[in-house]
């Protein structure tokens, strides 16, 4: 992308030639999307999820789901997050492979310690360039 970061956006796919030749086509042939992005998020603006969400829906995506976290970082769900043991990708993805109840029973799990102290992840948070 040599630095062309609109270059590097999956919203572009949904303006190519391809896409527009069989993009009915294709869209009926996609499973259920669920973004989630995370307010503060300092790598990739928060917009940039919302407009794409808006974008695959006007494509006639059918399945759309749109999930925006207030207090989440760029890195959230892959680091500070799995350390103090709330992960956000298990909350977000097993309710759609294996029903709503799904949900329900990871939130009814006993919490385990976080795996680092929690001021410490707060303060990775704080400084980290993402």
């Amino acid at each position: 992308s040599n630095g062309d970061l609109a270059g590097c956006s999956p919203e572009r796919v949904l303006d190519s030639d391809e896409w527009k030749e069989h993009g009915a086509a294709a869209a009926e042939l996609l499973p259920p999307i669920c973004l989630f992005h995370g307010y503060k998020d300092k790598a990739v603006p928060v917009w940039s999820s919302s407009d794409f969400a808006q974008k695959l829906e006007d494509a006639g995506v059918k399945h759309v789901k749109l999930d925006l976290r207030r207090d989440m970082t760029h890195t959230y769900p892959v680091i500070e997050g799995p350390l103090q043991r709330h992960d956000i990708q298990l909350e977000v993805i097993l309710p759609v492979l294996l029903g709503e109840s799904a949900g329900k029973r990871l939130v009814a799990a006993k919490a385990l310690p976080p795996l680092w102290p929690v001021r410490i992840l707060d303060i990775a948070g704080h400084v980290s360039p993402f």
